[in-house]
């Protein structure tokens, strides 16, 4: 699993960094790699298509209007995923995927 050990570690960087394309591109790219790494052709292209909605709509918020972001409730979400995965926690996996929204930096975190 050094693909993910990777990815998430651009995750973190970009989070601690706070560049926030960069992060928004580092989440992006882990998704990318799962449906990469997937059997299902149609199902992979669906599972793009619908990140490439909230990240499109996502980076022409932050260009039109530089709001506030709060990157870490979406690595944490990252976080969660790869450690599922790793550890081939079926219901942990599809609980992150549920809760992944790259749009979620725009709003202010919820207490849990």
């Amino acid at each position: 699993m050094k693909a993910f050990a990777q990815l998430i570690w651009e995750v973190r960087r970009t989070r601690n960094s706070q560049a926030v394309s960069d992060f928004v591109w580092a989440c992006w790219e882990l998704h990318a790699y799962l449906a990469g790494i997937g059997k299902g052709l149609l199902l992979d292209t669906l599972y793009l298509s619908i990140m490439d909605v909230g990240v499109s709509y996502l980076r022409a918020v932050l260009e039109a209007t530089a709001p506030a972001v709060h990157l870490n409730p979406l690595a944490e979400v990252m976080e969660d995923l790869v450690n599922a995965l790793e550890s081939r926690d079926t219901a942990g996996a599809i609980d992150a995927l549920r809760r992944t929204d790259p749009t979620m930096i725009l709003r202010e975190p919820t207490a849990p």
